[in-house]
């Protein structure tokens, strides 16, 4: 089904649009609350519901088109296509009534077009592997698990890839190869990065040291090491050192090699027998040794992965206004230029109204209410 394209204002803020669209026996078709993907191409808009919303949408797609999805949960498919991909976000917003758009198993994404770059914006993913991706950009995204699981470096590869404002519980590279080069996180919480984490009756990390491919750049940002990357250039965030458990044996992560970290808080696992987690190349920066000394978050269970969910990630104040960054705003998510929320910056499907049965005329009735800004 086709209609013309919506003009959806930034000035109109929760307002309700109705389309009547022009339906062939489709009586008793669709029920309430109705998932719903729009694909916009050009002048274009074509709309799709159902739980295989998202599936039928990209397969119309072209390189450069826009699709936006309902809160909800959708099919998945994998991503070839450079598309613009929104959704509702990835968090439940009481005041608002907004519930997070999530997909129902893994997405791959494989796209090796040069010209176009894949874009993603306000959607919850338990598993994102890739094969290909030039330049992809995240936006308010979470991520249980991003992660490659090919086996050829040939054949599989992610290069210049920007996160912004974005919770990753797991940031794995691969067990074997690298396979990602100049990657940066921006106002980002990165709960495991460079390791993949088991929870099968125990907690195991299972560290890639030498799998962080390239550079990465961490900006305002919460890193928490599953790995010792040795190209890591961290500014103005918070890097937490754990130990991981590799072959029965235990490991503490920090910064090495090359690594660097400049206005940067660290925080030790413990003051026993942790290291530095800023490493030996970090320079003014400043060190902790416990979670709740930095945030005020004072349940130390917080630390751990499997309450990454629920972690308060405010610091105290006294913190706040004595570790600045270089451009004189508190370190972390919460400062800098792009200060962390989790609320997309665009118009969002809150929920899709079908009609029961179509009108006299032959018309079915769709109501399709949408919120500005993610307010």
């Amino acid at each position: 089904m086709k209609a013309k394209a919506l003009q959806f204002g930034r000035a109109l803020s929760a307002a309700l649009f109705v389309l009547l669209l022009s339906v062939a026996g489709m009586k008793n078709a669709f029920g309430q609350q109705t998932l719903v993907a729009t694909l916009q191409h050009g002048e274009d808009l074509s709309i799709f519901y159902g739980m295989d919303a998202f599936v039928n949408a990209h397969a119309a797609a072209e390189a450069g088109d826009v699709i936006t999805l309902s809160s909800g949960s959708f099919n998945s498919t994998t991503i070839t296509k450079a598309i613009t991909l929104r959704g509702a976000g990835f968090v439940t917003d009481t005041v608002s009534g907004t519930t997070p758009t999530v997909f129902n198993s893994a997405i791959i994404a494989d796209v090796s077009d040069t010209e176009n770059y894949l874009t993603i914006e306000g959607i919850k993913f338990n598993s994102f592997t890739y094969k290909i991706l030039n330049n992809p950009h995240f936006y308010k995204c979470y991520f249980n698990w991003f992660y490659n699981n090919q086996t050829s470096v040939t054949a599989s590869q992610m290069t210049n890839a920007h996160f912004v404002n974005c919770r990753v519980k797991s940031f794995y590279f691969s067990a074997n190869q690298v396979f990602a080069t100049n990657t940066s996180f921006i106002n980002c919480v990165v709960w495991n990065l460079g390791g993949f984490y088991s929870n099968n009756g125990s907690t195991t990390w299972y560290h890639q040291t030498e799998y962080i491919g390239g550079s990465v750049v961490a900006i305002n940002s919460i890193i928490r090491l599953g790995a010792s990357p040795t190209a890591m250039n961290a500014v103005n965030s918070i890097v937490i050192g754990y130990p991981g458990t590799v072959n029965s044996s235990t490991y503490y992560y920090s910064l090495s090699g090359s690594s660097m970290a400049t206005n940067c808080i660290g925080i030790k696992y413990n003051s026993s027998n942790a290291p530095n987690p800023l490493g030996s190349s970090s320079i003014d920066s400043w060190l902790y040794t416990n979670f709740s000394s930095v945030f005020k978050a004072t349940n130390t269970e917080l630390y751990y992965h499997e309450h990454f969910d629920v972690v308060s990630l405010y610091l105290k104040e006294e913190i706040a206004n004595t570790c600045l960054g270089t451009d004189g705003t508190q370190v972390g998510i919460y400062g800098g230029v792009m200060p962390y929320t989790d609320h997309p910056a665009y118009m969002v499907i809150r929920h899709c109204n079908v009609a029961n049965q179509t009108d006299a005329e032959n018309k079915l009735s769709v109501e399709i209410e949408v919120l500005n800004d993610g307010e």
